[in-house]
Formats: structure tokens, C-alpha cells, sequence
């Protein structure tokens, strides 16, 4: 009994111990900025974020996929884009465009890939929501 007691006490305190860490993570987050915040976010999950925010920016810059081009799929493409690469051996009958557009590589590159086309799906979704008058 006294043991089970010791490893609940145990638990309780990590939990609170976790509990604190994030809630200073939060207070961090509102003193410093949401833009600190980001670059601060980016040390601690490593290079994967940054590596989406690139692909992302590539698909604009060099594909041409802009905002305004993202508009115009407003059907779920880019979701289902993002689930061919996340497993295109299951999906790849399903690709929502030209077959010439689907370019996997390695497992790392394509979720790569499919993180940034979420990433443009849930920007395409906050800018319709923008436009709906409340």
C-alpha cells in the first residue's frame, strides 16, 4: 500500500512538474512574442518546422503555388495532396492533379512536403474564414 502511495505521490509531482514547465512556456510565449516565440519553438522540435516553412515557401517562390492560387482548390486537394505523400503507395490512385506534380523522393522529403501543403490547406481555411462576414 505504502508503495503504491509513493508511486502515485511520484506521478502527481511530474504531472505538476510538467504542468509548471508548460505554463511558463506560455508565459514566455506572451512576454517575448508570438515571433520569438516561433524561432525559440524551432530549437526545440530541430530542423522540422523550419524544413516546412521552407518547402512551403519554395512551393510559392518556385512552383508558383501562391495564396491566391491556393484559393482556388477549395475542395480539399491540398489535404488529399498531403496524403499521398504521407503514403503515396496507398493513396497515389486518389492524387488530385496531373501525375507530373507528384514527386516523391525519400520518406523525410515527403512528409516534408505533405506538413507544407497542410500548412497551405489550413491557411487556404483561415483566409475563407476571413472573408465570411461574422
Amino acid at each position: 500500500m505504502q508503495r503504491m502511495l509513493s508511486e502515485s505521490t511520484d506521478s502527481a509531482k511530474a504531472y505538476y512538474a510538467q504542468t509548471s514547465r508548460h505554463q511558463q512556456q506560455l508565459r514566455t510565449i506572451e512576454e517575448l512574442g508570438y515571433e520569438r516565440a516561433l524561432r525559440d519553438a524551432a530549437d526545440l522540435v530541430g530542423t522540422a518546422i523550419a524544413d516546412i516553412a521552407a518547402e512551403r515557401q519554395r512551393q510559392i517562390d518556385a512552383e508558383g503555388w501562391t495564396p491566391e492560387h491556393d484559393d482556388d482548390h477549395d475542395t480539399g486537394e491540398m489535404a488529399q495532396a498531403a496524403a499521398c505523400y504521407l503514403i503515396h503507395d496507398l493513396f497515389l490512385g486518389t492524387w488530385p492533379w496531373d501525375l507530373v506534380w507528384f514527386k516523391p523522393t525519400d520518406r523525410r522529403r515527403d512528409l516534408v512536403k505533405a506538413g507544407a501543403l497542410i500548412i497551405a490547406e489550413i491557411e487556404r481555411l483561415d483566409r475563407a474564414a476571413a472573408k465570411v462576414p461574422a
